[in-house]
């Protein structure tokens, strides 16, 4: 008999991004607080750690079994990765983080009541992998893994009960809009510190950003290619907080790159709050996608940094300033107007306190992690009344 409770499943077995990896320690941290998800235990099916937190498990599944085995699996049956780590029968329903898919994650929705979680065009984002992707075994499975998208993914989202995404655009592109909930990303708050940023003192520009690997949609190196526009006399400094090696982008002298490698903590806050503007990704057009929801920017929220922004962000959806606090520039590969980017620094270093101040609240009103998966429980309470 399945109980009234809730499996929220990451499935994980490639290195993943370090947001992705800590999303939910945040998530967890901001439910604890509230008895409406008392029923929910989320589980981080991974390859390096274990770990059991009571609602937050995770389960290092890679040494389960043998390295041929695990590669088997992983390719052709994703279904017995969970079912050997997670009790399903005692859930009745499940949220799927979407991680890939074979025929067994068609049945896994067949036989389970499963909404699934997606973030991107799968197939697109595959594709742009493979384009700069360079080990050979690295591309022979992205290839495996847009035969095997070919072959089950719309099956898989049939079967689905319900969907969440983080865009309209998204939406649209899996085309079941009568169970498709779009909602942001969160963040726990309480957990994050405010570190604001350094107001503009017009004789050097920081910018800095948090990524986990050196993907090409986060529209670095066009930020690069713009200051190499720019003629005038402020000294701009590129802060990479992240696992990106020395000297992978190239300045041309335009201006000062420093690589901090990964950082957490004090490390981390002390790097941030040195910023005049955070970076959030400027060149998502690379993924064919106009919009979507960052883990990058409600952490600038919660801290209370304003950012450089190349495409439509949801959360948009849920301020009513955003533009106040965030500077937007077109999604494609333009020069970035270096000019209004300067201005736009100066505008919120005048009313520094208030930014700050404005911008926290607007994380805790609208952002935590509780607030935005109401809306999760919500669809699937409705998702309930509609069998």
């Amino acid at each position: 008999m399945k109980k009234n409770k809730i499996a929220y499943i990451y499935l994980l077995y490639t290195k993943s991004s370090i947001g992705v990896f800590k999303k939910p320690i945040q998530q967890i941290n901001s439910f604890r607080n509230n008895s409406k998800f008392k029923n929910l235990d989320i589980y981080v099916l991974n390859i390096s750690k274990d770990e059991d937190n009571n609602e937050l498990k995770y389960i290092n599944v890679k040494k389960s079994y043998s390295q041929s085995v695990f590669i088997f699996l992983v390719l052709f049956n994703k279904l017995k990765l969970i079912e050997d780590h997670i009790e399903l029968n005692n859930y009745s329903d499940v949220i799927f983080r979407y991680s890939g898919v074979d025929r067994s994650v068609v049945k896994f929705a067949e036989k389970n009541r499963v909404f699934v979680e997606i973030h991107s065009k799968i197939e697109d984002e595959i594709f742009l992998k493979l384009s700069y992707k360079r080990k050979f075994l690295k591309k022979v499975f992205l290839i495996f893994k847009i035969i095997m998208h070919k072959l089950y993914f719309r099956k898989f989202l049939q079967n689905c009960v319900g969907i969440f995404c983080n865009s309209n655009q998204l939406k649209k592109y899996l085309g079941h809009s009568n169970k498709t909930l779009v909602v942001s990303n969160g963040i726990d708050n309480q957990n994050v510190n405010i570190t604001g940023f350094m107001p503009f003192d017009e004789r050097i520009l920081k910018l800095g950003t948090v990524i986990s690997r050196a993907d090409d949609w986060h529209g670095i190196q066009r930020l690069i290619d713009s200051f190499a526009s720019y003629n005038g006399k402020i000294n701009i400094e590129i802060h990479i907080i992240g696992n990106v090696k020395e000297n992978y982008y190239h300045s041309n002298n335009s201006c000062s790159i420093f690589y901090h490698g990964v950082l957490i903590g004090e490390e981390l806050d002390g790097i941030l709050s040195k910023l005049n503007i955070g970076v959030a990704p400027l060149a998502l057009y690379k993924k064919r996608l106009s919009e979507t929801s960052a883990l990058k920017t409600v952490e600038y929220f919660s801290r209370g940094l304003p950012f450089i922004i190349g495409y439509k962000d949801i959360i948009s959806n849920y301020i009513i300033d955003y533009k106040k606090y965030v500077y937007e520039v077109p999604n494609d590969s333009s020069l970035i107007d270096i000019d209004g980017l300067l201005e736009f620094c100066r505008s919120v270093s005048i009313i520094h306190d208030k930014v700050v101040s404005e911008m926290r609240n607007c994380s805790e009103e609208k952002l935590e992690w509780d607030i935005i998966f109401d809306k999760y429980i919500a669809h699937i309470i409705n998702s309930e009344k509609k069998l």
